[in-house]
This record gives structure tokens, C-alpha cells and sequence, in this order.
């Protein structure tokens, strides 16, 4: 059963949960704060308690952000595990649905009633294997900013520094190791602004004064890119893929902050 709509950022576009609609979404462990977004809502009627299950959307960290801000499990899974047959760029893997919850367990449980194939999805040939064959001893690697591919402030790399030393008493030693993110997000912000200003592009010119200025200013980053620019950056993606692949050949898991920052100011 659906219990009800939650707040999102304007067009589920943004890090701050907020809309000219309905406003700013609180975080519920500090009122002053942001839940984070764009998932925001989802994330804090479950943290909560108003439901114990939630779903939401996650491009650039729209689930897991939300999910970190407000102490509870998000997870996006891999691209066509939840199939989407209404999505207009059906080959894109870029944005997909996600779930939000308590515990890691009811996080599963939702995930493995979601998942499934559709024949309008070309992404979603993919079958869900929660229960599958887990080595006894996992070979975990952890990195703090992808070999210093972001930021992250103080406070939060003692969190993660503490995090790793009781994870490996737990479980054993963990190596300091990560992929290649070489060019990464630049990629990323150019495949992200080309699908944003296909999107919305004609949207943002037709009603521009009702709109928050910072979701005109991302879509409007799209707006002079070329078909060179978009394919150089899936080159890059392309690349990236194949040195995570190449990295879980030898590591079962890699542990990262999900968020480089503690929740701001709810502005």
C-alpha cells in the first residue's frame, strides 16, 4: 500500500530538500539542518517512524545522501535491478530508483520485491540474488576521497577512520586501495548536464521566473555541450567501469564516507 507523497527538491533536483510547494524538509535529529536531498522526505518519514519503508530516486546521491543526513540505509542499486519501462533515455544508466529504510535487512527485503526484469527496460536484464554465495572472509577495501578525487571535511574522516578501525577488529585487515577515478567527474558533470538540458532544457526557457535559480543554472550547463563532449565523456565512464571491474576481482567490498559533509544549514 502507498501510504502518501513525500517532499522532494524542485524536479528532484538538488542537495536541499526544498520547494516553493511545500518548503524545506527538516532533518529530524537537528531542525536547523537539512535532510538532504533530493529524497529528503522518504528519508526522514522513515528515520521517523511515519513508515518503516520508502522508495526514492538517485542520480548523483538523491537516495544516499537523504539516507546518510538522516541515519537511516539507502541504497541505489545497480542500474536495471528496479526496471523503469516509462523512462524516455532507456539505454541510460545514469538515474535509478532506490530504496530507503530502518535496517539493512528491510532494505533487502524492499529491494528483492522491487527488482525485475521488464521488456520495455533494455537495462533491466539483470535477476537479484540476495542470498547468493558470500566468501567467509570478504577481502575489504576502504578509501576516504578516491585518491583524492572530492574533499572531505575533518570531521567526518575521523568518523570514517574510526568506522574502518572498528571494521577491521570485526572482520580483519583492510586494505587502503581504490580504482582509478581518473577524470570521473568531470564526465559525470558533463553526461549529467547533457541528459538534464535534453530533459528540460525547453521547460526551464518556457517558465524560467518560477523556478529556483539553481535548477535553471544546472540544466542550463547542458546547453552548449556537443555530441563530442557527451561521447568523450562516456569514454571516460566506459574506462572507469572496466577498472571497478577489474578491482572487484580482487576485493569483495570497498567502504567510502557516503557523504563528504554533515548536514548544513536548512536553507
Amino acid at each position: 500500500m502507498i501510504f502518501g507523497k513525500t517532499n522532494t527538491s524542485e524536479f528532484a533536483f538538488g542537495a536541499v530538500c526544498t520547494n516553493k510547494l511545500c518548503g524545506p524538509t527538516r532533518n529530524p535529529w537537528d531542525e536547523t539542518r537539512t535532510s538532504g536531498g533530493s529524497s529528503g522526505g522518504s528519508a526522514v518519514t522513515v528515520a521517523t517512524g511515519m513508515v518503516p519503508l520508502a522508495q526514492g530516486t538517485d542520480f548523483g546521491g538523491s537516495v544516499r545522501m537523504p539516507a546518510s543526513f538522516c541515519g537511516i540505509v539507502g541504497v541505489r542499486p545497480t542500474p536495471g535491478t528496479i526496471a523503469e519501462p516509462d523512462r524516455s533515455l532507456g539505454w541510460s544508466g545514469l538515474a535509478t530508483q532506490g530504496v530507503l529504510a530502518r535496517s539493512v535487512s528491510d532494505a533487502a527485503l524492499m529491494l528483492k520485491a522491487m527488482a525485475g526484469p521488464h521488456p520495455l527496460d533494455p537495462l533491466s536484464q539483470r535477476s537479484l540474488d540476495l542470498a547468493g554465495e558470500r566468501p567467509a572472509r570478504p577481502r575489504i577495501a576502504a578509501s576516504l576521497n578516491l585518491g583524492g578525487s572530492f574533499p572531505v571535511d575533518d570531521v567526518v574522516a575521523e568518523a570514517f577512520e574510526n568506522a574502518i578501525a572498528a571494521l577491521e577488529e570485526a572482520m580483519g585487515p583492510v586494505s587502503r586501495t581504490e580504482p582509478s577515478m581518473e577524470s570521473a567527474t568531470g564526465a559525470l558533470k558533463t553526461m549529467r548536464a547533457a541528459e538534464s538540458f535534453f530533459r528540460s532544457g525547453d521547460f526551464v526557457d518556457a517558465h524560467e521566473t518560477e523556478l529556483s535559480p539553481s535548477f535553471v543554472w544546472n540544466v542550463r550547463q547542458g546547453r552548449t555541450l556537443t555530441a563530442t563532449d557527451y561521447l568523450r565523456a562516456d569514454t571516460v565512464r566506459s574506462r572507469v567501469w572496466c577498472d571497478f571491474m577489474r578491482f572487484f576481482d580482487n576485493y569483495d567490498l570497498l567502504v567510502m564516507p557516503t557523504c563528504a559533509v554533515l548536514p548544513f544549514a536548512n536553507d
